[in-house]
């Protein structure tokens, strides 16, 4: 019987030790459970923050003329290269200048013609004064000399005027830039006949060094923008940005006029940028971004995206790792600021957010905030 009580006393110590490596194996466990769960955390801390507008815009040249024929005639010659830059007075085309040539010399041969006939009309008139003295002639007489000479006289001016006449329309023979500015391509070609019975344009001319940029702001961030530059709380609010999407583009600028009337359907004011075009790369009819100041804010919060969670209202929200553990906290957000949000309300200066990990941690849980150093976007 001595092996059966030995059976029976192996198996109870065994059962015994088994009770107790189980039951620190759940001590265990939950020892494990209890420990707080490391989070990777960013320290709200408030920063002087430059607060912008993105608003589409449009280039326009500063100025821009349509070169016209002033007088008909056949295109000799051109006279420069399509695409070019020009300067003011630049001669672009040559016409046929023979016609004119010819009405300059008959306008210049009446004109000495009513020359010879005002120095004869003079000549009597004197006469006719000095006879009249002595009563030798009738005062119809005085008074028709004097007449010949007034008449012989307005003759004069009026063959001044068409000699001045033909020397400008042979002048315009000589179509030359009005601006200084990048020229289009040629309208017309050599042989074709322009300017009958109406200007014809054989050119354009765009002057693209300055560039203006129109663009529209809500009246409402317009009127907060010139408050504040009126009182100093905003810095060079006249500054401007364009930026060409999807190009490394970037030209600073500055407001030119703010215009004097709200457009009523959209409740926009119209304003006007002008930027340096040195390069020559903003083109007329080009769209841009326009980066406009609206305010400083010298105590401002940014958050990265992956710290803002949704409610289940939809409500933005961040976790607080806080002395009583993760803490739901109710934001509100401003705009988007590159890679981060701006934070309106909700955040006190040293507070620890959560970076992700708001699927997994409820209100109340013990953590270990990892602190992560946060690069802010600058502005």
């Amino acid at each position: 019987m001595k092996p059966v009580f030995a059976n029976i006393s192996l198996a109870i110590s065994g059962l015994t030790l088994l009770a107790v490596l189980t039951g620190c194996g759940e001590q265990s466990i939950q020892q494990g459970e209890g420990l707080p769960h490391q989070v990777e955390v960013v320290i709200a801390e408030p920063k002087a923050l430059l607060v912008t507008d993105s608003l589409p815009g449009r280039v326009v040249p500063v100025r821009e003329s349509q070169v016209r024929a002033r007088v008909a005639g056949i295109v000799m010659k051109r006279h420069f290269e399509e695409g070019s830059d020009v300067t003011e007075g630049q001669l672009l085309f040559e016409l046929d200048a023979a016609p004119y040539k010819v009405a300059l010399a008959k306008a210049a041969a009446e004109l000495a013609r009513t020359e010879a006939l005002f120095t004869d009309a003079q000549t009597r008139a004197v006469r006719a004064e000095d006879l009249a003295k002595v009563k030798a002639i009738s005062v119809q007489d005085l008074d028709s000399a004097r007449a010949t000479l007034a008449s012989a006289r307005a003759s004069v001016l009026a063959a001044k005027a068409d000699v001045d006449s033909a020397t400008l329309n042979l002048g315009y023979t000589r179509i030359t830039a009005p601006i200084s500015g990048r020229i289009g391509k040629a309208l017309v070609t050599e042989g074709m006949l322009v300017g009958q019975n109406e200007a014809t344009e054989v050119a354009h001319i765009q002057q693209l060094n300055p560039v203006y940029v129109d663009f529209s702001h809500a009246l409402s961030n317009e009127l907060t923008r010139q408050e504040d530059s009126r009182t100093g709380k905003l810095l060079d609010g006249d500054i401007l940005e364009a930026r060409v999407e999807g190009t490394g583009i970037q030209v600073k600028g500055k407001l030119h006029f703010t215009g004097a009337a709200v457009d009523q359907t959209t409740g926009t004011i119209a304003l006007r940028g002008e930027f340096p075009n040195d390069d020559g790369q903003l083109l007329p009819g080009m769209y841009v971004t326009v980066l406009t100041r609206l305010h400083n804010q010298p105590t401002a919060f940014l958050l990265p995206q992956r710290a803002i969670s949704r409610g289940a209202d939809g409500n933005p929200q961040v976790l607080i790792a806080g002395k009583d553990g993760v803490e739901v906290r109710p934001i509100q957000t401003g705009k988007m600021i590159g890679a981060e949000w701006h934070i309106l309300s909700g955040l006190n200066a040293g507070d620890k957010v959560i970076i992700g990990g708001s699927t997994t941690l409820q209100p109340g849980d013990k953590v270990e905030p990892v602190i992560k150093q946060q690069s802010h976007t600058s502005t």
